[in-house]
């Protein structure tokens, strides 16, 4: 066994499941790009639910391995793969693999597979060498804070306590409320993979009134 397959199976062998990959920001030529592709590896197009612009995929495989692509109204198209295997992943390596490889060949962009039960990125495509491997662990990017005092301790803690394990407020479940140091302003994070938020003018908890946006 190489090294690099001892470390496959090293992440693969600590996956809880189901399995996931999201591609955002995609166009309509990337999506004709996935539809001859599909054709050519064994993803055949099904009938899925009636939503203007949304088509579905299912592969031939023991388990479900289904595909997605979605319209979004601000973060362009949405490739979404699903996959539960029926035995442990770790008996789908080479297959989770090839996946990781053909999306990142085709988009020429990373691809990461991650764990939807752990929360956590597995495996990595780098489009600069070609290759899958381990993901490495997310850096976290430190949140903005405020230099004044907060109207109450609820919406202080957002900024008191910040996580340390997510690569970033915006793809932080326990993140409530981003600040935006430039605007002077207060938001909801919109979780749609990037960075998307709604301003509020009010904290959400005390009811008291937040600098308006510059």
């Amino acid at each position: 066994m190489t090294g690099e397959d001892a470390d496959f199976e090293r992440v693969l062998g600590r996956v809880r499941g189901p399995l996931s990959v999201e591609l955002w920001h995609l166009d309509d030529a990337d999506r004709q790009r996935w539809a001859e592709l599909a054709a050519r590896t064994g993803w055949t197009e099904v009938e899925w639910f009636d939503l203007p612009g949304a088509h579905a995929w299912s592969r031939r495989l023991p388990g479900e391995w289904e595909m997605t692509w979605q319209q979004t109204s601000d973060s362009g198209n949405l490739l979404d793969v699903r996959i539960m295997p029926p035995e442990h992943p770790l008996v789908w390596r080479h297959q989770l693999v090839d996946l990781i490889r053909t999306l990142g060949r085709a988009f020429e962009r990373d691809v990461v597979l991650v764990d939807e039960g752990a929360g956590a990125a597995v495996l990595r495509f780098d489009p600069g060498t070609g290759r899958v491997g381990v993901a490495p662990p997310p850096r976290p990017v430190p949140a903005e804070r405020p230099a004044y005092p907060l109207c109450c301790p609820t919406l202080d803690r957002q900024f008191s306590a910040p996580c340390t394990t997510c690569a970033d407020p915006f793809s932080c479940p326990d993140t409530l409320v981003v600040y935006d140091a430039d605007a002077d302003a207060y938001a909801l994070p919109i979780r749609d993979g990037g960075t998307s938020r709604s301003t509020i003018a009010y904290c959400p908890w005390c009811g008291a009134a937040l600098p308006p946006a510059h």
